[in-house]
Protein backbone atom coordinates (compact mmCIF):
# COMPACT_ATOMS: atom_id res chain seq x y z
CA UNK A 1 0.00 0.00 0.00
CA UNK A 2 3.06 2.29 -0.37
CA UNK A 3 1.50 5.50 -1.45
CA UNK A 4 -1.66 4.97 -0.90
CA UNK A 5 -4.21 6.55 1.94
CA UNK A 6 -5.84 4.65 4.17
CA UNK A 7 -8.94 5.20 6.22
CA UNK A 8 -9.43 4.49 9.96
CA UNK A 9 -12.08 2.39 8.49
CA UNK A 10 -10.08 0.66 6.07
CA UNK A 11 -7.36 -0.07 8.86
CA UNK A 12 -10.17 -1.95 11.40
CA UNK A 13 -11.39 -3.61 8.53
CA UNK A 14 -7.54 -5.08 7.33
CA UNK A 15 -6.88 -5.73 11.22
CA UNK A 16 -8.89 -8.75 10.87
CA UNK A 17 -6.62 -10.43 8.14
CA UNK A 18 -3.30 -8.41 8.47
CA UNK A 19 -1.33 -9.62 11.66
CA UNK A 20 0.85 -6.22 11.65
CA UNK A 21 -1.84 -4.10 11.75
CA UNK A 22 -3.72 -6.03 14.02
CA UNK A 23 -0.83 -5.43 16.40
CA UNK A 24 -0.86 -1.98 16.37
CA UNK A 25 -2.67 -0.46 19.61
CA UNK A 26 -5.65 1.47 19.25
CA UNK A 27 -4.38 4.76 20.92
CA UNK A 28 -1.27 4.69 18.27
CA UNK A 29 -3.65 4.79 15.35
CA UNK A 30 -5.96 7.16 16.90
CA UNK A 31 -2.86 9.56 16.88
CA UNK A 32 -2.03 9.40 13.38
CA UNK A 33 -5.01 10.57 12.57
CA UNK A 34 -5.58 14.46 11.70
CA UNK A 35 -6.61 16.94 14.57
CA UNK A 36 -6.17 13.81 16.85
CA UNK A 37 -3.67 14.05 19.46
CA UNK A 38 -2.94 12.29 23.04
CA UNK A 39 -6.13 14.04 24.53
CA UNK A 40 -8.65 13.61 21.84
CA UNK A 41 -7.17 10.07 21.29
CA UNK A 42 -8.01 9.20 25.16
CA UNK A 43 -11.32 10.82 25.56
CA UNK A 44 -12.35 8.77 22.21
CA UNK A 45 -11.52 5.70 23.41
CA UNK A 46 -12.89 6.46 27.14
CA UNK A 47 -16.13 7.29 25.79
CA UNK A 48 -16.24 4.26 23.56
CA UNK A 49 -14.95 1.96 26.41
CA UNK A 50 -11.96 0.96 25.08
CA UNK A 51 -8.82 -0.08 26.66
CA UNK A 52 -5.65 2.23 26.99
CA UNK A 53 -3.51 -0.45 25.68
CA UNK A 54 -6.14 -2.54 23.10
CA UNK A 55 -4.60 -3.71 20.37
CA UNK A 56 -6.68 -3.51 17.04
CA UNK A 57 -7.70 -7.08 16.68
CA UNK A 58 -8.85 -6.95 20.25
CA UNK A 59 -11.57 -4.09 19.83
CA UNK A 60 -15.28 -5.80 19.71
CA UNK A 61 -17.80 -4.94 17.35
CA UNK A 62 -19.26 -2.26 18.37
CA UNK A 63 -16.32 -0.34 19.50
CA UNK A 64 -15.41 -0.71 15.79
CA UNK A 65 -18.38 0.89 14.94
CA UNK A 66 -18.34 3.43 17.12
CA UNK A 67 -14.52 4.55 15.95
CA UNK A 68 -15.92 4.18 12.43
CA UNK A 69 -18.90 6.74 13.54
CA UNK A 70 -16.13 9.01 15.67
CA UNK A 71 -14.19 9.60 12.69
CA UNK A 72 -16.33 9.14 9.46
Amino acid sequence: MRGSVVTLGDALDLAATDDILAHVKVVDLLKCLPRVGDKRAAEVMERLDIAPNRRLRGLGRHQVAGLKAEFS
